[in-house]
């Protein structure tokens, strides 16, 4: 007889883990896990989940209508928060007061709103008014610690502006003739500017102005600073002869819903110098003389 032949420890431990991986690989292809789990369900009764109350059903309503309202808050309170640090890397040489639009004037189709910064924060008639972007307009009345700001799109607010690749200086001013009825075919496309779009006037009858050119304030006025970003040129519909051109303007500030917005601290202590120059350069100058 032939003696059987001896398998060695180590080549049983090598079978028998093969043999183990095999049976997991097949069961995990058939989902041993789930089935197994399943058909047992299927045996075992289960107690049916009851049924909540009344009570605790208001209760989770409650809770989530807090929650969502406390999270409208937290939006609200980032959205301000990245204003205000957008509003810190502006640098125009000039202390920016950190504001909020509390209040817009629908009936003046958003041509003035109100901020929650006045008189006892430092804010003066006629400081301008700007975002992250650019010039958004500028104060015209103050009160104690609010302040009612004058729109750029609003025809009555203009500011003194340069074409930074040309050096010509020009007013920008918003437009009366805007076509804020959408889609109405009976309303002519011509002489008519779209909404939170300036116009540009008072030019040289030889000025270089083109598309995409930016446009800052100059300073000459003496109500804004100079240098703070205004709007870039979008389309020059006409070049007409004397000086009198039709070119449009989009502001660099998203007037329509901007939120965030700094008051530069550039008051009557600032310019009323300038003022006195101009008056005295007329006194010197006096009236002219009719030959």
């Amino acid at each position: 007889m032939y003696r059987r032949k001896q398998i060695s420890p180590w080549r049983r431990i090598v079978i028998i883990t093969a043999a183990l991986l095999v049976v997991v690989i097949v069961l995990g292809r058939l989902d041993f896990p789930g089935w197994v789990l399943r058909f047992v369900s299927n045996i075992v009764p289960s107690k049916p989940p009851e049924a909540y109350t009344l009570k605790e059903i208001n209760e989770f309503r409650d809770n989530a209508s807090r929650y969502a309202s406390e999270n409208a808050i937290l939006k609200d309170m980032l959205a301000e928060c990245r204003g205000e640090r957008e509003l810190e890397k502006v640098d125009i040489g000039y202390p920016v007061l950190n504001a909020r639009i509390i209040y817009r004037d629908h009936a003046g189709l958003f041509e003035t709103a109100v901020i929650d910064k006045g008189s006892a924060d430092g804010v003066e008639a006629k400081m301008p008014v700007v975002d992250s972007n650019g010039l958004v307009g500028r104060v015209v009345s103050v009160r104690g610690a609010l302040s009612r700001i004058v729109l750029i799109t609003s025809p009555d607010c203009a500011f003194g502006v340069f074409d930074e690749r040309s050096r010509d200086t020009g007013v920008v001013n918003g437009s009366e003739s805007v076509k804020w009825t959408i889609g109405d075919e009976s309303v002519s496309s011509d002489n008519v500017i779209p909404p939170g779009i300036l116009e540009l006037g008072y030019l040289s009858p030889s000025a270089d102005i083109s598309v995409n050119d930016r446009l800052i304030t100059s300073g000459y006025s003496g109500i804004t600073p100079r240098g703070i970003p205004v709007g870039e040129v979008v389309e020059i519909v006409s070049r007409a002869e004397q000086g009198v051109f039709d070119i449009r303007v989009r502001p660099f500030a998203d007037i329509e819903h901007v939120e965030v917005v700094g008051v530069v601290l550039y008051g009557e202590k600032d310019y009323e110098q300038l003022n006195e120059l101009v008056g005295e350069t007329g006194k010197v100058l006096g009236p002219p003389v009719n030959e």
